[in-house]
C-alpha cells in the first residue's frame, strides 16, 4: 500500500513538473543569437576530452586537477576565476542521446552529481549562458526531462520504465540544484 501511494505521488509530481514546464515552454521566447557570449575558444580537444571523460566517471577531483593544470594556477580562487572566464569554451562532444554542450549538461547526462556540485558551489560557473543550440542549461534540462517523461509513459517494458523513472528523478535533482543556485530559463533572461 505504501509502495502504491509512493508511486502515485511520484507520478503526480512528475505530471505537475511536466505540465508546469510545458506551460513555461509555451510562454518562452526564443533567446536571440545575439545574447550568446562571444568568447574566443581554443582550449584544445585533448583537454576537453579529458574533462568530459572525468565527468563521465563523476570524478570531481580529476576535473579540478585538469582545470588547475590548464589554468596554470594552484589556488582555488585563481582556478575559479580562470574557469569562470573559460567555462563557455569547454565543450563536451555530441554522442548518441546527447547533442553535446557544456560541462554541466554532461553532468546531467552522466548523473555526475559530484562534478556538478564542484562546478556550481566551488567554481560558481555561469549557468545562464546561451549555448550553440540557443538554449540555456535550464531550457535543455527541461527539454530533456520532457522527452524522458514521454518515453516513460509510452514504453511497455517495465525495466525500461524503471530506468526512465530513475532518470527523471535524477533530472529533478539537477534541475533543483541549478534553479536554486541562480540558473534561469532563456525567457527569464530576456526580461532583464
Amino acid at each position: 500500500m505504501i509502495a502504491t501511494r509512493m508511486k502515485s505521488f511520484q507520478i503526480n509530481f512528475l505530471l505537475f513538473f511536466f505540465c508546469a514546464s510545458t506551460l513555461l515552454a509555451q510562454t518562452a521566447v526564443t533567446t536571440p543569437a545575439a545574447a550568446k557570449q562571444a568568447v574566443p575558444c581554443n582550449l584544445g580537444s585533448i583537454f576537453e576530452k579529458n574533462i568530459c571523460s572525468n565527468i563521465e566517471n563523476n570524478q570531481a577531483s580529476l576535473v579540478k586537477f585538469q582545470l588547475q593544470k590548464r589554468s596554470a594556477e594552484n589556488s582555488l580562487e585563481k582556478v575559479k576565476i580562470w574557469t569562470q572566464a573559460n567555462y563557455a569554451c569547454i565543450r563536451c562532444k555530441p554522442q548518441p542521446g546527447f547533442s553535446g554542450g557544456s560541462m554541466l549538461r554532461k553532468c546531467v547526462l552522466e548523473n555526475a552529481l559530484n562534478v556538478a556540485f564542484f562546478l556550481v558551489y566551488d567554481m560558481k560557473v555561469n549557468m545562464n549562458f546561451v549555448e550553440d543550440d540557443g538554449r540555456t542549461l535550464l531550457d535543455w534540462v527541461q527539454d530533456d526531462t520532457e522527452k524522458t517523461f514521454e518515453e516513460a509513459f509510452e514504453t511497455e517494458n517495465e525495466q525500461d520504465k524503471k530506468f526512465l523513472m530513475q532518470t527523471l528523478n535524477n533530472s529533478m535533482k539537477f534541475y533543483n540544484l541549478f534553479k536554486n543556485n541562480g540558473a534561469k530559463f532563456g525567457h527569464e533572461l530576456q526580461k532583464k
